[in-house]
């Protein structure tokens, strides 16, 4: 690291006299007169384009909760143990909340 001097500046090296690296200009970019692909990549909009495979997606079942089903025998054994309801008219009005909100 650079030591500060006496009066507290830092000594940096004289760069005013190094050259500068040079380097090539830009390519100028392609435009849609040239012909023959003259200054565009090769790999830019030649030939067929590649075909993009579908995202596949993965399908779950959701369980439809209507009047109906809760209410039907199979449903009275799927969700009576759940909740330990005693009774039938407890799934009515399950049934009934999860109607209304349906709409």
């Amino acid at each position: 690291m650079l030591e500060p001097q006496e009066n507290g500046m830092i000594d940096l090296p004289d760069y005013e006299h190094i050259e500068d690296e040079t380097f090539p200009p830009f390519p100028p970019p392609a435009s849609p007169e040239r012909q023959d692909g003259e200054g565009a990549e090769p790999d830019e909009g030649s030939g067929a384009p590649i075909p993009v495979p579908p995202r596949r997606t993965v399908k779950r079942n959701i369980p439809k909760l209507d009047a109906q089903r809760l209410i039907s025998e199979r449903g009275n054994k799927t969700v009576g143990p759940l909740y330990s309801w005693e009774s039938q008219n407890a799934l009515r009005i399950l049934s009934l909340v999860i109607v209304s909100l349906d709409r």
